[in-house]
């Protein structure tokens, strides 16, 4: 068993070794990683730690604001840069989930390469943990904050080195030391925040109006959703091209004992199967009845089996029309899942009466929007976020 404050007592002379007289700086994103990576080091080094939180575009509403109030509460100072510009002109065009990553990356270590020189800083310090290196090697995605591990020399290629204090925990154990070391539990019991951010809830193509709307539907859910109900709750959004499915629609209306329609979107997502990453398209199912969220999610992987370009299976809660009846250009997916240490996940079972609420709003808030899904879809075959 996992006992935090051993691990607090053998990592700080080690990580003292390790920065010796120099000064680290803090790559935080006000994830629960990130923020007991900063503690950790903070109680290791000291005065000797700095912080930046690189507002890329694609935090949720109100975050750097929040982050940086909230990590001044638990005793450290964080700075603000607004970068948001770099990004989305490095990501101008790309649509495919492994190359936007990769220019998030590239974007990503080339700006704190920079800040790092700004600061005076030896070492930059990031909150990656076991996971994120595992499903990067093991071929399932690539994590934006994987250097070292697939051979890339930050020191030479940005100007930094690397330390990782986490890189061997999974996140409960994570939390746990967030706890040990005295961080509030708003911080150590966030629900986690992927470092690309939003970014990777914008399937395809990142524009600015998508993220617009993107960032209203995270709001929207963070609303409805609570730890108790979910370890991750999002929405995702994604273009609404695609075309009936006669053969998935009969498939799931004698799954299901149930008059369905499917709607095969155009729309690709990350999943696994047979242990390696498969990039796939969304379906999202029309049904004539509330059936329980438990058996939709035990049997959709009989679509997903028999169906070879299926990712992900998606369950329609409400949808809009314009005045003629034309076909809106976006759809949003929500998600919620329960998990201890993310390598594995099952479909919260939120009451419909939430999700319509949910989708309601979100309907509401973002006019471009068609559909409202609610994704259905276990880890695996899915991973938990879309890209």
């Amino acid at each position: 068993m996992f006992d935090a404050a051993k691990f607090i007592e053998a990592s700080l002379p080690k990580l003292r070794a390790q920065a010796g007289e120099h000064d680290a700086l803090i790559a935080l994103s006000g994830g629960v990683d990130s923020s007991v990576a900063a503690a950790l080091m903070n109680k290791a080094i000291g005065k000797h730690l700095k912080a930046l939180l690189l507002d890329t575009g694609f935090m949720r509403e109100g975050e750097p604001g929040q982050v940086k109030a909230m990590m001044k509460a638990a005793g450290i100072t964080v700075e603000v840069r607004d970068v948001s510009g770099e990004f989305f002109a490095a990501l101008k065009g790309l649509s495919d989930a492994e190359e936007k990553r990769k220019a998030f990356r590239e974007t990503f270590y080339n700006i704190f390469g920079r800040e790092t020189k700004n600061f005076k800083c030896e070492y930059l310090v990031q909150g990656t943990i076991a996971p994120d290196w595992i499903e990067t090697e093991g071929g399932i995605k690539s994590q934006h904050n994987i250097l070292e591990q697939i051979g890339i020399d930050t020191k030479t290629k940005f100007g930094f080195r690397l330390i990782e204090p986490l890189a061997q925990l999974y996140k409960d154990q994570v939390r746990l030391l967030g706890k040990e070391l005295g961080l509030p539990d708003e911080v150590y019991s966030r629900q986690p925040f992927p470092g690309p951010g939003l970014m990777v809830r914008c399937i395809g193509e990142v524009r600015e109006d998508t993220v617009a709307e993107l960032r209203k539907s995270v709001a929207i859910v963070e609303k409805h959703v609570t730890n108790a109900d979910a370890q991750q709750y999002f929405a995702a959004i994604f273009e609404s091209k695609g075309k009936d499915a006669m053969n998935i629609a009969e498939q799931a209306s004698h799954l299901f004992n149930d008059r369905c329609s499917a709607y095969l979107h155009e729309a690709k997502a990350t999943g696994v199967k047979g242990d390696l990453r498969f990039y796939g398209q969304l379906v999202g199912l029309k049904l004539g009845k509330r059936h329980p969220i438990s058996e939709l999610s035990k049997k959709q992987l009989d679509i997903v089996i028999k169906n070879e370009v299926v990712c992900r299976v998606l369950v329609k809660i409400l949808s809009q029309h314009t005045s003629r009846g034309q076909k809106l250009p976006y759809s949003v997916a929500i998600r919620a899942i329960r998990t201890r240490d993310f390598m594995t996940a099952t479909v919260s079972e939120i009451e419909w009466a939430r999700l319509e609420a949910m989708a309601k709003e979100i309907l509401a808030a973002c006019p471009h929007v068609w559909r409202v899904y609610y994704d259905v879809t276990p880890k695996p075959p899915a991973t938990v976020e879309f890209e």
